[in-house]
């Protein structure tokens, strides 16, 4: 089952964001944007951030019920990612 969520985070670009999917404990998908920076899981790698996707289950991340988004919501960050 796919599961999506959205949280905080930081980087050397400051506050951000992070959209994540989720198939079971494994991310599958990955936004991060920190003003008019987007990095994604298109590329396996980035060579400011590191991995394209998160490296730890869903179980170690973190994440709880109130960082949990809809499908929709992911997806239209997603979108908007593919154009950039």
């Amino acid at each position: 089952m796919k599961r999506y969520f959205k949280h905080t985070a930081e980087s050397q670009y400051g506050t951000g964001v992070v959209y994540f999917e989720f198939e079971g404990e494994w991310a599958t998908r990955q936004i991060e944007i920190y003003g008019d920076r987007w990095f994604t899981s298109r590329h396996d790698y980035h060579i400011e951030l590191g991995p394209g996707l998160a490296d730890q289950p869903l179980s170690e991340i973190g994440l709880t019920n109130s960082d949990e988004i809809s499908q929709t919501e992911f997806e239209t960050f997603w979108a908007e990612s593919l154009s950039r």
